[in-house]
């Protein structure tokens, strides 16, 4: 299908919420990214197609995938890039979760979260925004706050988006 011999692989958190389905139709576009897995914990084992019929030609047999089965996935992709569109708060947990699964099957996925929750370097900021605890404070400092475009260089493995505005 024209696809490039090393797409990478996008496992996609939060599959069926409006910005996943952005990112699914980009994807579908891109020619160095092909879909992995789209993880949904309230739609598994649903058609994408279902949720996005305007995506039903690109991904007319796939389906949403639970997170205990995208984590048996892991282990297969050599390289994978993990995009995330779950809601802030719940985001950090689950990316902790696919990021601990990874290390421990030996691969190292790169990610892009596009909620709140890696936008701080201290779990002390992030707890005087938001008024709640973070979900991996561990991983604080695995990520950089940027919008890409505007980043000279990256210094971190994964990258936090900043918010919503225009740029």
């Amino acid at each position: 299908e024209g696809r490039a011999m090393s797409a990478w692989p996008v496992l996609l958190l939060g599959g069926s919420g409006y910005v996943a389905g952005e990112f699914l139709r980009l994807i579908a576009q891109h020619p160095r990214l092909e879909l992995g897995c789209a993880i949904s914990t309230s739609q598994a084992g649903e058609p994408i197609a279902a949720a996005f019929p305007h995506l039903a030609g690109a991904y007319p047999d796939e389906r949403f995938a639970s997170l205990e089965a995208a984590i048996e996935r892991l282990g297969s992709f050599e390289h994978s890039v993990l995009l995330s569109a779950a809601p802030h708060g719940v985001s950090a947990a689950m990316i902790d979760k696919l990021l601990t699964a990874a290390e421990q099957a030996g691969t190292r996925p790169r990610v892009v979260d596009i909620s709140a929750d890696f936008r701080y370097t201290t779990e002390s900021a992030y707890q005087a925004v938001y008024k709640h605890g973070h979900g991996a404070p561990g991983r604080l400092a695995e990520f950089t706050c940027a919008v890409p475009e505007h980043l000279n260089a990256l210094h971190t493995p994964h990258v936090a988006h900043p918010g919503c505005f225009a740029t």
